[in-house]
């Protein structure tokens, strides 16, 4: 197994924009890497540049996480994790820490 970093607020996807925010299950905002609060679970996310196109961009929030590293009670949200609209995460906002995937 690898290991990918772990998202943060205001990470993009590869549709470009998409940013996360702090919202959903990483509402609480209280965990934080490099002073940007983590993203677990289903988080939503800013429209990305396929919307209004296809709807599903307009609120492309994140659907996958991992299985045995959490915050909150609930699964961190790394590099590559998929978005409800096709698009994975790209994360940008910080580069060194790691979870498994």
């Amino acid at each position: 197994m690898g290991a990918g970093l772990w998202a943060v607020v205001g990470d993009p996807n590869t549709d470009s924009g998409g940013d996360l925010t702090l919202s959903g299950d990483s509402k609480t905002g209280t965990v934080y890497i490099n002073n940007i609060q983590v993203i677990v679970g289903q988080t939503d996310a800013n429209a990305d540049s396929l919307c209004p196109v296809d709807p599903t961009h307009c609120d492309p929030y994140s659907t996958e996480y991992s299985k045995s590293v959490f915050a909150y009670g609930i699964g961190a949200h790394r590099d590559t994790d998929s978005r409800v609209c096709g698009a994975t995460t790209t994360v940008s906002g910080q580069s060194n820490v790691f979870v498994e995937v």
